[in-house]
């Protein structure tokens, strides 16, 4: 039994429920989540997962593993609760909660830019 949050996968069963609930997923569909919550926590890129869950040969364009995620979200979120499956730079992650870092910019008030390296630092074009 693996818990993220108020979900609950049973693997023996191959079962999910959330809050109660059983959710009616499909087995790509289980073992796409099943994946995600092996590694909670974690960002994993769309190639990854798409060589882990797909078997068929690769298309760097194809978007089945946004489609997967998409449906996934969709099935998850008909029961209300926080969400589960979030979009990182660079992938997924699964879990309940994820720390989300802040980026601040913090500008000069005597330039009124942002700081960074000066010009001298490159080459002259």
């Amino acid at each position: 039994m693996i818990t993220i949050g108020d979900l609950a996968l049973d693997t023996t069963a191959k079962s999910v429920e959330r809050s109660g609930k059983v959710l009616e997923l499909t087995a790509h569909e289980f073992g796409l989540l099943l994946y995600l919550a092996r590694r909670q926590g974690e960002v994993i890129s769309r190639s990854e997962i798409e060589a882990h869950i797909y078997s068929e040969e690769k298309n760097p364009m194809s978007n089945v593993v946004d489609s997967a995620i998409c449906t996934l979200r969709k099935k998850i979120a008909s029961v209300p609760g926080a969400p589960l499956i979030h979009t990182r730079r660079g992938g997924f992650a699964c879990g309940s909660r994820l720390r989300v870092r802040k980026f601040e910019l913090h500008f000069s008030r005597e330039q009124n830019t942002v700081p960074g390296p000066s010009r001298r630092n490159f080459p002259a074009l």
